[in-house]
């Protein structure tokens, strides 16, 4: 929790799911900084909805002109679903590729597990990223690929 009151944590890797919070917050009983003299505890419970991180696991083809522009194939899990992104859409936005950096063009989320884009110029071994933006949430999966 941080000084706003806005309490932010980190999944371990590749958990998800549904987990339930319970805070306890208890006020020790002292009187300092105007404080009242009772120990008083409050305690609030909350359902979570952990979303799954995107995961990258191929890029096909692998053999690509470095001047871009090549139909690739994104490989993973997790890139568009009700259960990956928490609604149900007939097509998924909010979700970028790039590699080393590069953002690709014609961005098309096919299914939960295919992305289909064109290339930046890029060649050798490249990082390939999908990062989903959604409201209040931003999270990416990573593969270093070599491509020639």
């Amino acid at each position: 929790v941080d000084i706003t009151g806005a309490l932010r944590f980190t999944s371990a890797p590749l958990q998800h799911g549904r987990a339930t919070l319970r805070i306890l917050a208890r006020d020790d009983g002292g009187d300092d900084f105007g404080g009242l003299a009772q120990d008083d505890t409050a305690v609030a419970t909350a359902e979570l909805r952990v979303l799954p991180l995107p995961r990258v696991l191929g890029v096909s083809p692998s053999l690509l002109s470095s001047r871009g522009g090549a139909q690739v194939t994104v490989a993973g899990l997790y890139f568009g679903s009700l259960y990956s992104r928490g609604y149900d859409r007939d097509e998924y936005g909010n979700l970028t590729v790039t590699f080393d950096g590069l953002p690709c063009t014609h961005v098309k989320v096919l299914s939960d597990a295919a992305i289909t884009c064109r290339t930046p110029e890029v060649q050798g071994n490249v990082e390939v990223r999908v990062t989903i933006t959604d409201p209040g949430l931003v999270r990416s999966g990573v593969l270093n690929r070599t491509l020639v």
